[in-house]
């Protein structure tokens, strides 16, 4: 209403009780704002018309049917391979979560970090039987000016059938995790000879970021039967992203966690930069076990697929090409371009 405000209106509805009051008894208000308000009258009652909130609109649904469910996430890749959805796949994972917990177990870990002095014997014990062992890196690994890493995870998984037949046990998979900033000279020697050991043979995860950090200490990776990110492409080429917490829901039906942690709300009695680094370290080692259980079940896929072959004989040394074509870089002649400029 021109020349009339929000105290004038406030005031209005107050004093008589509602706008369908003030608009039957609209002769009563007095003055020039009163003169303005008849002059506007209709235009009042065809804006509250169209911004009331209607009521009475019939629903099909009452609220106890909006409540969040479960979703399928195999349907979910399903869907996403028939429409060929590449980009929206990664970014729905990152950002929807389930009602409820989408797989009902965990990881069993049997380990935690090293102490210093230790790992030699660790590697002797649990990692040179025939198993296969979960890699997991841990640093700074994606940019060019510095691949520094912090820490590696090893998981053994169950025994090759080979290890087995020669005696080797099965059971619980064994783990740990080797903070790489407080290795002593023994330790620093060992875990070099391991990685480089091509008879042992290992998985990792998206491992050529890691590739990198490990030269970068001199170390040389070698036995390496399987990089879960690069199976699980030639097993699916038509999903973009590999996300290992997706792919071990997907193969495995298992969560990036440890099974039967505890959680009754009780302080840790570790100090702040423990917790952290106790925490870092099993959320690594949990990494480890997810890529060598689901190393295992890739391997199955693949054989089924026939890409058994395409995984060993090109993409994997492939991996190791790109690496060093990516450590040698490109040779640029700063004077030929600055001439050019």
């Amino acid at each position: 209403i021109p020349g009339v405000g929000e105290k004038t209106a406030a005031k209005w509805v107050r004093e008589f009780g509602s706008l369908a009051e003030l608009t039957d008894r609209v002769d009563e208000v007095k003055g020039r704002a009163g003169d303005a308000l008849r002059a506007n009258l209709a235009h009042v009652l065809l804006n509250r018309q169209l911004t009331e909130l209607i009521r009475d609109v019939p629903l099909d649904v009452a609220p106890g049917d909006l409540a969040v469910r479960p979703w399928d996430r195999e349907a979910v890749h399903r869907l996403f391979d028939d429409l060929e959805f590449r980009v929206l796949r990664e970014r729905l994972f990152a950002t929807l979560t389930s009602a409820e917990p989408e797989a009902d177990e965990g990881f069993d870990v049997e380990g935690g970090a090293l102490a210093p002095g230790t790992v030699r014997a660790w590697l002797d014990e649990y990692a040179r039987d025939g198993r296969r062992v979960g890699l997991a890196v841990h640093g700074q690994l994606e940019t060019w000016a510095g691949r520094d890493i912090e820490g590696i995870a090893l998981a053994a998984g169950e025994p090759s059938l080979e290890a087995r037949a020669a005696g080797a046990a099965a059971g619980a998979s064994q783990a740990a995790y080797v903070d790489v900033r407080t290795l002593l000279p023994d330790d620093e020697a060992a875990l070099g000879e391991w990685l480089a050991d091509p008879d042992v043979p290992k998985a990792a995860h998206d491992v050529k970021a890691a590739l990198h950090g490990l030269r970068a200490r001199g170390w040389v990776l070698r036995g390496l039967t399987s990089d879960t990110a690069l199976a699980a492409y030639l097993a699916r080429p038509g999903q973009r992203s590999f996300d290992l917490a997706d792919l071990a829901l997907r193969y495995l039906r298992r969560e990036l966690r440890v099974e039967g942690e505890p959680d009754d709300g009780q302080l840790s009695l570790l100090g702040g930069e423990q917790e952290a680094d106790a925490a870092r370290a099993q959320a690594q080692i949990v990494s480890a076990s997810a890529v060598a259980e689901l190393a295992n079940a890739l391997d199955a896929d693949l054989a089924q697929r026939g890409g058994t072959r395409l995984l060993a004989e090109l993409e994997l040394p492939l991996l190791f090409v790109l690496t060093d074509l990516e450590t040698a870089g490109v040779a640029v002649d700063v004077e030929a371009l600055t001439a050019l400029e």
